[in-house]
């Protein structure tokens, strides 16, 4: 590895150690604690600020307004987010096929020459729903599909991939039963085997994914409409809490999903190059989980939803989490996901490299429909769990912020910007025969010919380095990946700095500075306590009454009754959650970032162990014990 790419990896743990250096260049603290115990005649103060001084100064209060604009930010967003959910939900323009009802120009009239027209820019519309898996039990599995067989397009628009890894030594057979289970339930059900130990490749969701993605491809490129397929990427993981599946998208989402892509290729007649994202909620064992594992991941649902944007714009930008949906022509144009060990934050790594393959071009859309999550458990009882369920989160903490990888990624991908060739201009796409193209023969001419006019589109022959919405991209990893730690360490200094008897920095102005930020970090946790209390209660009563009502309109509400975790906003048991954010968020957030930007130094590999689960026994009787089938291909049904 180059040492320019090394440092690039770890920009985080360089700057906190740059970080580190500046604080005692301008507070002096071991300086001063040192001769202050051994030599302390020579003890001496200083009353102008240095430049050291300086730097620490202005950054500390930029760190401080950048804590101050977050909740700010995160109360509008988790307003916005409700109030869409409540808006929208049960109200719909698709029908059962996956098509909409009818055309509704701008102007509000209905136009059934419109609507002729703009079906030869529909046609249907697939969604290929991709769920990985690595040693998960089968009921989870099922829970999961369950839920998405009850939707009301999914026979008609769901072609379901079970990506199982060739490591797993029992992947295949729960695949096969789970096809025996739901055959006629969707559109279409198979499952994927990732190979082991592919050259170049990383164990983990990213290369499971993206070995489905390649037989994504391979079953939909030779089709006329292949850029209708849609591809969502979800988890079904639970992180150990029995019967629990991890993730349960509402039916709302893909009709919002589908609603939107139609809407667009109708009016724009173009091909549809967006991201599409909804808010997470954890709604399921929030009740059944230690207090602070309850918190980390109400904050990690909150560092999610403070990108929630009501109105896609040109400068939108936001972090996927646990589940999104992307058309195939964007996949196709990244080059799919990526498979090393850079790219275990999978969701926040392909979101990357999607925004830079169309330099910074893609639509962002937030999605009013809150996709449910279970929080962080192994499911053992008394205080080997109480310490196992924080070990457990810990360990997902460490997961989450070994992700700050992609900051550097993001750098070398920023500095690739500029005009690129596009070697042939704007062919007609009804040009495109069954030929292959010269530089993949494994991928058809009209393919090729449909990324490079969207390279084309998207891209252009003015590329700059230095826009708005770049800006706005990197103020958001530095959010993910720098400020945590890095105001933790300013708040550790300061205490520090003010419990010292005679500071040998001590100057006026580094007082006021320091005084003026205690004022801003109290105006922070009220304004998040504000969040907690008044705009996160309204968002999470939202979110459940949307599932249930879904649930209880799909029969399956009597079966789930138990994965509804309901709050009250005054009792006492959420008045002691409230206050316990800062604590959650330095053991869950802080340390583990300061543990994967230190390890990052050496090593950029996260090796870890999928938590054990209990079983249930409604589908396991369909799982055969004979020989694991070896074969690598796709297995439908």
């Amino acid at each position: 590895m180059s040492f320019l790419r090394w440092s690039l990896r770890c920009i985080p743990g360089l700057a906190t150690f740059a970080l580190i250096v500046l604080l005692e260049c301008a507070l002096k603290i071991v300086q001063t604690e040192w001769l202050s115990f051994f030599y302390p005649p020579f003890l001496k103060h200083s009353q102008a600020p240095v430049v050291a001084q300086g730097l620490f100064i202005s950054y500390s209060i930029f760190l401080h307004i950048l804590a101050l604009l977050f909740p700010l930010r995160l109360c509008a967003s988790a307003w916005a987010a409700t109030e869409g959910i409540r808006a929208r939900h049960g109200r719909s323009r698709i029908k059962n096929d996956g098509s909409l009802e009818r055309d509704i120009p701008r102007d509000g009239t209905t136009n059934n020459d419109t609507h002729q027209d703009g079906a030869k820019h529909t046609g249907r519309v697939i969604m290929a729903i991709v769920l990985p898996s690595y040693k998960e039990d089968i009921e989870i599995l099922e829970t999961s599909l369950r839920v998405l067989a009850s939707h009301s397009m999914a026979k008609a628009s769901y072609d379901i991939f079970l990506a199982m890894e060739e490591r797993d030594p029992n992947g295949v057979n729960v695949a096969k039963s789970l096809l025996q289970l739901f055959s006629g339930s969707f559109r279409g059900i198979q499952y994927t085997q990732h190979p082991a130990n592919l050259p170049g490749e990383a164990p983990g969701k990213s290369s499971n994914v993206s070995w489905a993605a390649r037989e994504i491809e391979h079953k939909y490129v030779m089709e006329a409409d292949w850029p209708s397929v849609l591809i969502t990427v979800m988890d079904s993981r639970c992180h150990g809490e029995p019967n629990v599946g991890d993730t349960h998208i509402l039916n709302q989402y893909f009709e919002f999903v589908l609603e939107h892509n139609l809407l667009k290729r109708r009016e724009e007649a173009s091909t549809d190059m967006t991201l599409y994202m909804p808010p997470i909620v954890f709604d399921r064992n929030a009740h059944k989980v230690p207090r602070l594992v309850r918190m980390a991941d109400l904050m990690w649902c909150g560092a999610g939803l403070s990108t929630y944007a009501r109105r896609t714009t040109a400068t939108t930008v936001a972090i996927p989490t646990a589940a999104y949906t992307m058309p195939l022509p964007l996949i196709c144009l990244a080059e799919g996901w990526d498979t090393g060990s850079e790219a275990i934050g999978e969701d926040m790594h392909m979101m990357l490299k999607c925004y830079f393959a169309t330099n910074g071009r893609m639509k962002i859309m937030s999605i009013p429909s809150p996709v449910s999550q279970c929080n962080v458990t192994t499911g053992k009882a008394g205080f080997r769990g109480w310490v196992a369920n924080h070990s457990a989160r810990y360990a997902q903490g460490l997961r989450h912020m070994w992700g700050c990888l992609d900051t550097g990624y993001a750098v070398r991908q920023w500095c690739k910007i500029g005009p690129r060739q596009i070697s042939q201009g704007p062919i007609s796409l009804d040009e495109a025969a069954g030929s292959c193209s010269p530089d993949r023969a494994d991928r058809p001419r009209h393919v090729e010919l449909r990324l490079k006019l969207s390279q084309h589109a998207l891209q252009g022959s003015d590329n700059r380095r230095f826009t708005y919405r770049n800006l706005v991209l990197f103020s958001r990893l530095f959010e993910a990946h720098f400020l945590p730690i890095h105001l933790f360490l300013v708040l550790l200094a300061s205490a520090l700095y003010t419990a010292l008897p005679y500071p040998m920095s001590s100057c006026r102005l580094l007082t006021a500075a320091l005084d003026l930020t205690s004022y801003l970090r109290a105006a922070s946790f009220g304004l998040m306590t504000l969040y907690f209390v008044v705009f996160y209660e309204r968002y999470h009563t939202a979110c459940v009454q949307a599932r249930a009502s879904e649930m209880k309109k799909a029969g399956l509400y009597e079966e789930l009754a138990h994965e509804f975790s309901y709050r009250k906003r005054l009792s006492i048991t959420t008045v002691l959650d409230y206050f316990m954010f800062p604590i959650a968020g330095t053991m869950f957030g802080s340390v583990p970032l300061l543990q994967a930007i230190i390890s990052h130094f050496w090593t950029e590999k996260l090796v870890y162990l999928v938590s054990a689960k209990a079983v249930r026994v409604i589908a396991k009787s369909l799982v055969s014990d004979r020989e694991l089938d070896r074969n690598r291909g796709v297995v439908e049904v």
